[in-house]
């Protein structure tokens, strides 16, 4: 094994104190927009350490935008760095409206973006709406600088709008929304109710894997995803539905949120309705430790159903902050109403903050009172909420502004290093309260950093190499603290050994993968400082060999994050694509790096056999094919094997006769197939559309 070393100079001393008041304090802000209407829905961290915020624009050429507007409204993101000053910006529509939703950054440095779209296609958009005059899911990928790779529709005959997406450890996506189309075109199964949760599982390259659809016999809306530690999902909404198709238990009050964990195709594991006896609607849902789950949303219950705690505002249909955790099996472990007395219109964002506890983000329309410590400066403001581990608020804090009619709306949340905070949102506002430049249109994208001035720093830390590592390590680790301790304690949860007393502690080994704490407390006769540092040492797998799929000149890497290709020589300069076209025969193979940094390398292929397919004559058809093929032209007694577009064999036979008819069992989307025959040889892509 590789021996990395870790020095700490001095000493780092972390607290945090715990109150009512609000230690955050702004660094800087920035809005971004055009002439008139731009409303963000996302904000994602980039590896550069810059934020790509995504969203909706009705804006043209003008202020901050570089591009024009395509339709009604076209998806608009703009990439910024490290402190929110801009870089670029795209935008991308058909003629009619496309309603930007949810992004995420992909495995090879991209991006995938989607919402749902009116376009035939037109502009950026390549494929027609397969529902005649209704909406469908669409989704874009873009490589690192925001050019677009490839765009996919996908939708039935009805309203279908996708509104969460994530990349899946296979590489490819899952894609998730709401839909009211029966069985047709992408839609596999009939609609439930008015309304259902519908998932579409789509390869790496945008190709259907397969779709499920969940419901009651009357709406259900789907709003969040994750993918769980199992590889399954866990699918958020609420649901107005009683007992009957996928929903197995009775809605409380109007709606309520309701919550399905499914395997890693689809099946349903279990679902759970949790609620009070008015509208509760679910807009995040988080993973966290021991497999629970943690869901922020917002409610309008008071005491009844599953709901325990009370509103704030008794006097009308007014929503708190509803935050709910739960256990592996949907089970309701505490609940917890955050509001004023007032409207907390929705919340948009839930992340779990490096202490455990969590940080909610949302609108709100209340002054002061309930969990709220400041009054509003506009109608509708930005509110922010910290709580423990429990749920129990910790502080607040409202993002102020003089906004007008519009309001300012929340959007996204993230929690950067040493105790700074990022915020996103959209408003209307001039300069006024915490936003310092004036506004472009009716609404503008706009971005806060705040630090929190709980965080206390002693001495500082330097770090002589990374702490991530590929593989299970042996780590040794030094103190040079320059303040003469004379005794040490040191923690190393998950290593062995767990502990130490030695001021340089030798050959720590982490047997398995994961993130883990160090904490190191010097003393000397004046007293003891503490170092903790969460998440410190983080120990990666290699991502699994790769394989080679080989179709006429073109090389075909299974997906990573990055990539080098080699022949006899050694490697190929240039070549750092996931294909790569040979010039000559020989042997090739590719060394592929994910996104922690880690490599593995495929074994050789060798191209040196004459390609079958350049002699002529053979042919394979229909292709596309719901499965039932015919190959003419082909030899007798060739051998065909079918590999799907991570390398894995799908199918294996002789041919007999020609033409030889054969059949495909398999998921929807891309597949090759290689014919054998002696000394040649030769691929061709079919595709299978059941």
């Amino acid at each position: 094994m590789k021996k990395l070393l870790i020095f700490f100079f001095h000493l780092f001393f972390y607290a945090q104190f715990l109150s009512g008041q609000n230690p955050l304090v702004k660094q800087w802000d920035h809005r971004y927009g055009g002439t008139f209407f731009d409303g963000p829905s996302v904000m994602i961290p980039v590896r550069d350490g810059g934020f790509l915020l995504g969203g909706t624009s009705g804006s043209g050429v003008g202020g901050d935008k570089t591009s024009p507007l395509i339709g009604v409204t076209d998806y608009w993101i703009v990439k910024t760095d490290s402190s929110g000053t801009f870089q670029w910006d795209k935008d991308f529509g058909g003629i009619k409206s496309d309603l930007f939703r949810a992004g995420c950054q992909t495995s090879d440095g991209g991006f995938l973006l989607g919402g749902f779209s009116y376009s035939d296609s037109s502009g950026d958009k390549s494929q027609n709406r397969k529902g005649g005059l209704k909406n469908d899911f669409w989704v874009i990928k873009t490589d690192s600088a925001g050019n677009k790779q490839w765009d996919r529709t996908f939708g039935g005959n009805l309203e279908d709008e996708l509104h969460c997406l994530v990349q899946t450890n296979d590489g490819g996506y899952l894609l998730g929304g709401i839909s009211e189309s029966g069985i047709g075109f992408d839609k596999s199964q009939n609609c439930r109710g008015n309304r259902d949760y519908w998932i579409v599982k789509i390869d790496a390259f945008g190709i259907i894997q397969w779709d499920r659809t969940y419901g009651g016999a009357m709406n259900d809306y789907l709003y969040s995803i994750c993918q769980t530690s199992d590889n399954g999902f866990i699918l958020g909404g609420h649901s107005n539905s009683g007992v009957g198709y996928e929903k197995t238990s009775p809605v409380w009050g109007s709606a309520d949120f309701w919550i399905i964990k499914v395997d890693s195709v689809g099946n349903i594991q279990w679902d759970s309705d949790i609620g009070g006896m008015e509208p509760d609607l679910l807009q995040v849902i988080l993973p966290v430790k021991s497999n629970c789950y943690v869901i922020g949303g917002i409610t309008s219950s008071g005491p009844g159903g599953n709901k325990i705690s009370m509103n704030h505002d008794t006097s009308l249909i007014t929503y708190d902050y509803w935050l709910v955790k739960v256990d592996s099996l949907g089970n309701m472990l505490w609940e917890n109403s955050i509001g004023a007395p007032g409207d907390e219109d929705r919340i948009d964002y839930l992340i779990q903050t490096s202490d455990e506890g969590f940080l909610l983000l949302g609108s709100s329309s209340s002054l002061a009172g309930g969990d709220k410590s400041e009054n509003n400066m506009g109608p509708q403001q930005m509110w922010m909420v910290k709580t423990d581990s429990s749920g129990n608020c910790l502080w607040d804090k409202t993002i102020l502004t003089a906004c007008t009619v519009w309001g300012d709306q929340s959007a996204s949340v993230m929690e950067g290093k040493n105790g700074s905070f990022y915020f996103a949102g959209c408003s209307d506002a001039g300069v006024s309260g915490e936003k310092s430049e004036d506004c472009r249109g009716l609404w503008d994208y706009w971005i806060l950093k705040y630090n929190d001035t709980t965080w206390t720093y002693y001495g500082t830390m330097l770090i002589s190499s990374d702490t991530s590592f590929c593989d299970k390590q042996y780590i040794d680790f030094f103190d040079l603290s320059t303040n003469n301790p004379s005794s040490w304690q040191w923690f190393f949860p998950g290593g062995t050994p767990s502990s130490s007393t030695l001021q340089n502690p030798t050959g720590i080994y982490y047997n398995t993968f994961g993130s883990f704490d160090v904490t190191l407390i010097a003393c000397n006769a004046a007293g003891c400082d503490t170092l903790f540092l969460p998440n410190f040492i983080n120990e990666f797998p290699n991502p699994p060999v790769p394989t080679i799929t080989w179709n006429a000149d073109t090389l075909l890497s299974s997906p990573a994050f990055s990539y080098q290709w080699y022949d006899a020589n050694g490697i190929i300069p240039g070549a750092t694509g996931q294909y790569y076209v040979y010039q000559q025969p020989g042997n090739y193979y590719v060394v592929i790096t994910d996104s922690n940094g880690c490599a593995s390398t495929s074994f050789a292929v060798y191209t040196g056999i004459e390609d079958i397919l350049n002699a002529g004559g053979i042919n394979i058809t229909p292709n596309p094919s719901n499965g039932n093929f015919i190959l003419s032209g082909a030899p007798v007694n060739a051998t065909l094997t079918i590999y799907d577009v991570a390398g894995r064999v799908v199918f294996y036979g002789m041919t007999k006769s020609s033409p030889e008819q054969f059949q495909l069992k398999a998921q929807e989307g891309m597949y090759f197939m290689e014919i054998i025959s002696g000394n040649k040889s030769g691929r061709i892509k079919i595709f299978l559309k059941n």
